[in-house]
């Protein structure tokens, strides 16, 4: 029994032993602590900076260079590059209308030049710088200059004659044939002479054929019908009065117009410087189908040219 518990004492004290020793070899083994602040007050400072310089990269060198772009720059180079492309589209139009249009201005030109040739060359209407004196007395035909004009206003025709001095204004009471090659229109109701002698046998030959061209419709050879009619015809077209004259077939001038009613045909004549017509029976008849007349209406033919 006794032995027993020695054994006992001794295996206690030898499990005590092992693990003492155990505790001992671990404690031995453990790292010492590291005091941070020993470690850093070692290491020299320059040390770390030199190492830093050495390994860290430079981020300037490693990054490229950015620069802001000018946006006021580029707008502005936009904005002109905008305004030179309508500049250009504008001005290429305007070619295009100047192209067109140069012809025509040219053309306008070549006729403004050629007309102040004309009026140049002509003798002027009316010179405002000069007074004009109307004279009362009506000049006769044979008293006309070359260069006198005619001006036909309100149904009365005026010859116009122009001096150094003044401008003088006659009556002109002859008929005066306006298809006379002796005249020369300038422009409405204004006629110049240029021939003097054609002009009067032109006038002197019209106004034989007002005197020597009529006769009485009571003649020989018209009917109490043909009477009857004409004076109802003289009142529908003649506002009732009298047609008094007749005129032969071959004294129609061209212009003349020739109403037909059948068995009756009246002439219708404009007077140069008279607002109304003169107006005649014509006998014999003329055959309407005949080549110088021209039908321009119901019944109406014109004289285009003499029978």
């Amino acid at each position: 029994m006794k032995n027993i518990k020695l054994n006992h004492k001794i295996i206690s004290t030898l499990m005590a032993l092992l693990i003492s020793g155990h505790v001992l070899s671990m404690q031995q083994t453990e790292p010492k602590g590291i005091n941070k602040k020993d470690v850093v007050d070692e290491i020299d400072r320059s040390a770390i900076e030199e190492s830093e310089s050495s390994q860290a990269p430079e981020i300037d060198n490693m990054m490229p260079a950015f620069e802001m772009p000018d946006f006021k720059a580029n707008i502005k180079d936009s904005d002109k590059t905008v305004r030179r492309t309508q500049s250009q589209r504008t001005n290429s139009k305007q070619r295009k209308v100047v192209k067109k249009i140069k012809p025509v201005i040219e053309k306008m030109q070549a006729d403004t030049a050629a007309n102040s040739k004309t009026t140049a060359s002509s003798v002027k209407v009316k010179e405002k710088s000069k007074p004009v004196v109307v004279i009362r007395k009506t000049l006769k035909p044979n008293l006309l200059l070359v260069n006198d004009v005619f001006v036909i206003e309100n149904g009365k025709t005026m010859v116009h004659r122009t001096t150094k001095k003044y401008t003088y204004k006659y009556r002109f009471k002859n008929e005066l044939p306006l298809n006379s090659k002796g005249l020369k229109v300038l422009e409405a109701s204004h006629y110049l002479v240029i021939d003097k002698t054609q002009l009067l046998a032109d006038i002197n030959a019209a106004s034989t054929l007002d005197k020597a061209s009529n006769s009485n419709p009571n003649d020989e050879g018209i009917s109490e019908k043909i009477i009857l009619k004409r004076q109802a015809l003289a009142k529908k077209y003649n506002k009732g009065k009298e047609i008094r004259f007749s005129i032969a077939k071959s004294r129609l001038k061209p212009d003349d117009i020739v109403y037909d009613f059948d068995d009756v045909q009246m002439v219708v004549r404009q007077k140069s410087g008279h607002s109304s017509a003169k107006k005649y029976w014509l006998y014999p008849l003329v055959d309407v189908k005949n080549s110088a007349l021209f039908k321009i209406g119901n019944s109406k033919y014109k004289v285009i040219k003499k029978l």
